[in-house]
């Protein structure tokens, strides 16, 4: 667990993750999606996920609960 705070390396590694699942996602740099993405991010880190193959996952995994209920 964290506390949510990022020391540099792990900042690096959040940034990342949320580069590259917002490219692959569609989404833009200033949209409202973007930022829904960055709080479940950080949500994951302080709750002890670091790792980005992690991370992406269970964004994805987010992301097709969402869907589904929308469909």
């Amino acid at each position: 667990m964290h506390s949510g705070i990022a020391d540099p390396a792990q900042l690096a590694v959040l940034t990342m993750v949320l580069e590259e699942y917002c490219a692959e996602a569609g989404l833009g740099p200033l949209g409202e999606g973007r930022e829904d993405v960055a709080r479940l991010l950080f949500d994951l880190f302080n709750r002890g996920v670091e790792d980005p193959g992690e991370l992406k996952a269970a964004l994805r995994a987010r992301a097709q609960t969402v869907l589904s209920r929308c469909a």
